[in-house]
């Protein structure tokens, strides 16, 4: 059992049905590399395997009783590929305008919460005799960095790479009940009060630093590009870019020297 951070549950609470908050990509595959062939079925058996090598694939939501905490991501004992690999296909010509026009209705169907949060759609037909393969993944399961991890473990770049390392002994661990879930969620209620005030005077300190004390300085070609610090509710620190300010040169043909000027 692992609970979400209140940065990852932003996104569910956030979610719409007008604006959802899953990630998108597109793989585009030469199914003329594919040993003995392409198939449905293989691509179907492959990814089987791979996600059972990869428990991230496997977890889905559990709500706290009465929603007195953050959710909490539990593993699927009912998990089943057929859920979350689906196939279509683009209609002639089988080009870009095509395949965008498909994408984009796959990518405004909402994922399922009570399955994990996750869905594969092989695009069949286009011109090119090539497989598209859309991914969707919701982003409180994934971001930029551990989606791209994620992927890596799914795919290669060469067509015979080797599989990832099978979990022999996996098993789906048992969902907790619903009484530990409730005395861990007035704990951590209880305790809210104490984290707000042990990160007021980092949360106070964010204007005074951010705009009088800058982190670096650095200069690119004509221009300054100043970077500040800026901390998140968790302690951590991230760059923030502000606007260059444009400098000048001017130069004294009687000696080739530059002088720097505000402009």
């Amino acid at each position: 059992m692992e609970r979400l951070s209140g940065l990852d549950a932003s996104f569910l609470y956030l979610e719409t049905p007008t604006q959802l908050l899953h990630v998108c990509g597109l793989l585009v595959l030469d199914p003329s590399t594919v040993p003995g062939g392409y198939s449905f079925d293989k691509l179907k058996h492959e990814l089987y395997l791979r996600t059972r090598a990869t428990p991230a694939f496997r977890r889905k939501l559990h709500d706290a009783p009465f929603n007195m905490d953050h959710p909490v991501w539990i593993d699927d004992a009912d998990f089943d590929i057929d859920r979350h690999l689906h196939r279509t296909a683009v209609p002639a010509p089988g080009g870009r305008e095509e395949l965008a026009e498909a994408c984009g209705h796959i990518a405004g169907q909402p994922l399922d919460r009570k399955r994990p949060l996750w869905e594969f759609w092989a695009i069949e037909g286009l011109a090119d005799g090539k497989i598209a393969v859309m991914t969707k993944m919701h982003h409180a399961s994934v971001d930029g960095v551990s989606g791209s991890n994620l992927m890596s473990a799914l795919c290669g770049i060469e067509p015979d790479a080797p599989r990832p390392k099978l979990d022999t002994k996996y098993k789906p661990l048992r969902a907790p009940s619903d009484l530990r879930l409730t005395a861990q969620g007035i704990t951590r209620m209880a305790m809210r009060p104490v984290e707000m005030v042990r990160l007021l005077p980092s949360t106070v300190a964010v204007p005074v630093i951010g705009s009088c004390a800058p982190a670096a300085a650095q200069p690119c070609g004509g221009t300054q590009r100043l970077v500040t610090r800026r901390r998140d509710a968790q302690g951590g620190g991230r760059a923030t870019r502000r606007r260059p300010s444009a400098h000048r040169r001017e130069v004294r043909p009687q000696t080739g020297r530059a002088k720097d000027g505000n402009r």
